[in-house]
């Protein structure tokens, strides 16, 4: 399984790869990103940490507005796996096409799955994506909260995500 991780983001990397960089945000343009992130999780001041990888997809509707799904696994000590999936709404802030470096705000929504009781998600995050390809690829950097609710509580969840995406 390790090795089918490292190929998958060796082959996202190689497709990033080019002789101009520049930000690729646009109308019209799709973008498939491959993340992962170290998290805590805190609740009535206990906490845990977790790692997690996700992939999200998204469409630029608007020259600086892109909405999508995200798909996430999360596992850790001995505990069965467990994810999400949501919708999100993107803003990024790129007055030059130029730019290399695109600042971004997200808000997202979601529903976990794989727990018997699942909690509903919100979150909001802001980042930067650095465009190394002239043909469409990026690196990410996104910290992020979000809070998980259940029946009997909630969950505060913060992390950082660190990814690659390509742009089509």
């Amino acid at each position: 399984m390790k090795k089918a991780h490292l190929l998958l983001f060796l082959s996202m990397l190689y497709l990033t790869m080019g002789s101009e960089s520049q930000g690729q945000v646009r109308q019209g343009m799709n973008e498939l990103n491959m993340a992962g992130s170290l998290d805590v999780l805190s609740s009535e001041g206990e906490s845990l940490t977790l790692l997690n990888i996700g992939i999200a997809t998204g469409h630029f509707v608007m020259p600086n507005i892109e909405i999508g799904t995200t798909l996430s696994l999360t596992k850790f000590d001995d505990e069965k796996a467990t994810g999400a999936a949501g919708s999100f709404v993107s803003y990024h802030f790129q007055n030059d096409p130029g730019s290399r470096i695109v600042p971004f705000i997200t808000g997202q929504v979601g529903l976990g799955y794989g727990n018997n009781d699942n909690p509903t998600i919100v979150g909001l995050a802001g980042g930067i994506k650095v465009f190394v390809a002239g043909g469409g690829g990026a690196f990410t950097f996104q910290p992020f909260m979000s809070k998980q609710f259940y029946k009997d509580g909630s969950l505060n969840h913060f992390g950082v995500s660190y990814g690659v995406s390509i742009f089509l």
